[in-house]
């Protein structure tokens, strides 16, 4: 059993609390309880003060992912989103990536993003040979592992642009061959 929103996280705790975004029923962490076993998944930045602060005296067994591992897939998709690129190519690169940092077969278990806008995008895209970015197409790229997720919105073009990445929220620059991107960071407190 998987639990991520905060009511079932504060049930399963008495009353602990997984939250970092208070206006969002999902939580920052998972418990993730098997039949011999309780996890407790979270992002490295979070999950340490929630284990400290939230599930003291549990027996968990906490599972820290690091956040940076995402950007090289996160500058990889977007920079790659020019017009006449092939959608199965940027796949192959974000699978590549996957498997060179260690999450070979992650891509298989989540959606890694595509053309946005009124309504989901098109998964069949990546495995279309004939599929290819067009000029000014608006993308949101998942960056995706169990337990995990990044995305950014980005628009196509000779130099694609972050949308994402807007007004005061921090940034920091970040090449894929010869674009620069600035991604948006984590903010801290």
């Amino acid at each position: 059993m998987i639990l991520g929103r905060r009511d079932n996280f504060a049930w399963l705790t008495g009353g602990g609390d997984n939250s970092v975004v208070r206006c969002s029923e999902q939580g920052f962490s998972l418990l993730v309880v098997t039949p011999g076993s309780v996890y407790h998944v979270a992002q490295v930045m979070d999950g340490p003060r929630i284990l400290d602060e939230e599930l003291g005296g549990m027996d968990v067994e906490p599972v820290f992912l690091r956040w940076y591992e995402h950007s090289r897939e996160q500058r990889a998709a977007v920079s790659m989103s020019v017009p006449g690129r092939a959608f199965g190519d940027i796949l192959e690169v974000q699978k590549e990536i996957y498997r060179e940092t260690g999450f070979a077969e992650e891509w298989r278990n989540h959606y890694q993003g595509g053309i946005t806008g009124y309504i989901l995008a098109d998964p069949t895209l990546c495995v279309d040979p004939d599929a290819v970015v067009s000029p000014g197409q608006v993308f949101d790229w998942f960056v995706t592992i169990t337990g995990a997720k990044v995305e950014e919105l980005s628009i196509s073009g000779a130099r694609p642009e972050v949308l994402s990445a807007r007004g005061a929220w921090p940034t920091k620059t970040y090449t894929w061959g010869d674009t620069a991107l600035q991604l948006p960071q984590i903010l801290g407190r």
